[in-house]
């Protein structure tokens, strides 16, 4: 294993080469370094983090002219720690998994398979789209087909973001990690801090794609992220828009803590009538000089947030998961984590307050409407309606 091709294939490496060998001998295995006492072992490549391998040079169990690929799991290090040891060190700016996984794929193909060019035509593909370099269909269609992974008919866009500091150490290449796992064989890209996928499917569809949902909630828990998942389509040349009203549409929905259907998981289905209300929203405070959105909300829908600031209430709540689940008892109780009979008690005390004609599906619909721009006024807005008497 030739050092420099480890080096262009991590491009990781930000600490002293003391090369001894201008190969690896990795026939004895790869050793793993534990906490704790390091024990002898007669292999000659090692994986560690960084406050491990202080722990190995503390207790001097160094292994002469061996090799020490040391992921760096702190923010600030000491060098001297590298100094004047005998053996091969580098210091890696990414977690053991990730290394792990990236030694797996080098030792199979020979580390010829580089991630950093497919990401990267991904970028221009996108780029060259915002740029209206790909504005007609075929030229975009052309562009679409080159990209690294084979694609298909039906184009799903799918927003993933993060709810901690993409920036933080290693983070992005356990992301990039999981993401090829869940999604082998798929063009995806890092752009504007977050995560485009380009999910391609022979079936058309306008609900689902023809993956599991519930298990991608689970990827995304694990990894600490959210995901909005736009309308298929079989038009490349619009994806740049689909890219922009999905990543806007579910940047609303976190500030708005919008309880999905599927945890963590946004349908186009879902964040549409939300991002709807928040450009109405804009535009209306443009025109008129106000954010005061209550002249658009259903007067009942205005009754039940005034009870709810009085009382300490989550009524509007409740009515939104209400509506949006179609009116099921069961679904509201399960997305608000709340016992079904709670919800259908609150219910109850909601056709009480109001003159609401649940039959309607008019009155429904421009009721869930007002509800969304009462909640988006006070999550977005940062204002109650009091705020404006």
């Amino acid at each position: 294993m030739n050092i420099e091709i480890l080096e262009g294939y991590l491009d990781k490496i930000t600490i002293s080469k003391q090369i001894f060998w201008p190969e690896f001998d990795y026939s004895n295995g790869i050793s793993f370094l534990f906490a704790g006492m390091p024990r002898n072992s007669d292999a000659t490549l090692f994986v560690g983090t960084l406050s491990v391998w202080r722990n190995v040079v503390r207790h001097n169990k160094i292994i002469e002219k061996a090799t020490y690929l040391i992921c760096n799991d702190e923010p600030e290090n000491d060098s001297d720690i590298f100094k004047n040891l005998n053996a091969n060190l580098f210091l890696l700016n990414t977690s053991t998994d990730v290394l792990l996984h990236r030694l797996d794929q080098g030792i199979t193909l020979g580390f010829a398979e580089h991630q950093a060019p497919l990401r990267q035509t991904c970028r221009d593909f996108m780029n060259d789209l915002k740029n209206g370099y790909l504005s007609s269909y075929d030229t975009a269609l052309a562009r679409f087909t080159s990209l690294y992974h084979p694609v298909k008919s039906n184009i799903g866009v799918i927003i993933v973001q993060s709810e901690t500091d993409v920036q933080s150490l290693g983070f992005r290449d356990r992301v990039e990690l999981a993401l090829t796992s869940f999604f082998p064989e798929t063009n995806f890209f890092y752009y504007e801090k977050e995560w485009v996928i380009f999910y391609t499917q022979d079936k058309e569809t306008t609900e689902k794609l023809d993956f599991s949902y519930e298990d991608f909630s689970a990827m995304l828990k694990s990894n600490a992220l959210y995901a909005s998942i736009g309308y298929p389509c079989q038009r490349p040349d619009l994806l740049y828009n689909i890219y922009k009203t999905t990543s806007l549409a579910l940047s609303v929905c976190l500030r708005m803590g919008t309880k999905p259907a599927i945890p963590r998981v946004y349908t186009y289905k879902e964040i549409n009538l939300l991002l709807l209300v928040h450009l109405g929203s804009q535009r209306f405070k443009q025109r008129l000089g106000t954010n005061n959105t209550m002249y658009l909300a259903h007067p009942d829908a205005v009754k039940i947030y005034y009870h709810d600031l009085e009382s300490n209430d989550n009524l509007l709540e409740i009515l939104t998961v209400y509506l949006s689940t179609a009116q099921s008892i069961t679904e509201s109780a399960k997305r608000l984590f709340m016992h079904r009979n709670t919800v259908h008690n609150k219910i109850n005390r909601i056709k009480e307050l109001t003159s609401l004609d649940f039959s309607d599906g008019y009155s429904c619909c421009l009721l869930l409407l007002s509800c969304m721009i009462l909640q988006y006024q006070k999550m977005c807005g940062k204002m109650d309606i009091t705020d404006f008497l």
